[in-house]
């Protein structure tokens, strides 16, 4: 399974109907920060740490897994 193009918080976030905005009041950061975020899950630099806070602020479940290969 493939990411989004913009990755898993944008993605659910738009999903969601939720603007950065929101998710930064729950998360307790400004909207820069969610986008900062956003920018880098993209480039795979956030932390598991950022990504479960971020799930949690959507009302989500962060799961992280690894997958064999065929």
């Amino acid at each position: 399974m493939n990411n989004p193009h913009k990755g898993w918080i944008y993605a659910v976030r738009k999903a969601l109907g939720m603007s950065a905005r929101q998710v930064g009041v729950r998360m307790g950061i400004r909207q820069q920060s969610v986008k900062r975020l956003e920018l880098n899950e993209v480039d795979e630099s956030i932390t598991v740490r950022s990504m479960k806070k971020a799930a949690a602020a959507m009302d989500c479940k962060f799961v992280y897994q690894f997958i064999k290969k065929d």
